[in-house]
């Protein structure tokens, strides 16, 4: 699905505009400038409990932009300090729910519009979630979040904030979010010297181990790059088919990404990255 933004602010408006008063009023004069049913459907988000059950009350349009954080940049100019990067509020998103391990994977287009798609398979009567935050951010830090600015006053009450195994299992997933930074950083470096098949296979059962659905792209491209580094060539084309597909649902079929693992995916052996390690590692010992 697609959806059109009908406010922009910039992200540093909140910290430079100190007075949170003031900030209302530019806010509220911004919004009075909508037509009647945009201002409609903002209106009616003053009023929406972001947490089935736990209630209502009145928010601001601060309140709602935030708690719908979606950030788009409107590019530099030559030489500019400044940056462009606004919040752009969509109001038919800002209903859809927040999940550390959402089952929607979304991007902005060139044209600013909010592009949705199903990102695993869902089950009957389960509710479409986006992240509007980080999911590799630890627990501690994604509750807070959702506690200030979507949850009421409540801490997240995701399954993933939330597991059967209680801390026993957050511990686990911690440790196993923090094992994937370390391998990704790796896998992103040219010149690590200690990646292995055995490292790469580690690293994928912990990615689908933590359900990371909506992030997959970039996992499965640098691991199919490092699978051609060291010459596996099967390794290398299924995950950066899977890299292909996951970018589509993630980023869009024209986006940047897709198409260099497209390429990537359509000549394993005739990209740069073939045996790019083992050549290299022959090179050193001559």
């Amino acid at each position: 699905m697609s959806w059109s933004p009908v406010l922009f602010v910039h992200v540093d408006f909140f910290d430079e505009v100190k007075k949170k008063s003031e900030r209302k009023r530019l806010l509220e004069a911004a919004v009075a400038f909508l037509p009647d049913e945009t201002r409609a459907k903002i209106d009616r988000q003053r009023i929406q409990g972001l947490a089935p059950g736990e209630g209502r009350k009145t928010r601001t349009i601060e309140e709602i932009i935030l708690g719908s954080p979606f950030e788009v940049n409107f590019g530099y100019e030559y030489g500019q300090e400044k940056h462009s990067r606004h919040y752009a509020h969509y109001p038919e998103m800002a209903v859809v729910q927040h999940d550390c391990r959402p089952n929607v994977a979304f991007h902005i287009d060139g044209n600013f519009a909010l592009r949705t798609t199903v990102a695993r398979r869902t089950q009957g009567g389960e509710e479409l979630t986006i992240a509007y935050i980080d999911p590799m951010w630890p627990k501690y830090k994604r509750q807070a979040w959702v506690q200030k600015r979507r949850g009421l006053g409540k801490p997240c009450g995701c399954q993933k904030c939330n597991p059967k195994g209680g801390d026993e299992e957050v511990k686990k997933s911690e440790e196993r979010v923090k094992k994937i930074e370390e391998i990704l950083a790796k896998l992103k470096n040219h010149d690590s010297t200690d990646i292995t098949e055995e490292m790469i296979d580690e690293f994928l059962v912990l990615v689908d181990q933590e359900k990371m659905h909506t992030k997959l792209s970039e996992f499965y491209e640098n691991a199919a790059l490092n699978y051609n580094y060291l010459g596996y060539d099967v390794k290398a084309k299924k995950y950066a088919d899977l890299a292909v597909q996951a970018g589509i649902v993630e980023e869009g079929p024209e986006a940047n990404g897709v198409i260099a693992n497209r390429i990537f995916a359509s000549d394993i052996k005739g990209h740069f990255s073939y045996r790019f390690t083992l050549k290299r590692r022959k090179g050193q010992k001559t």
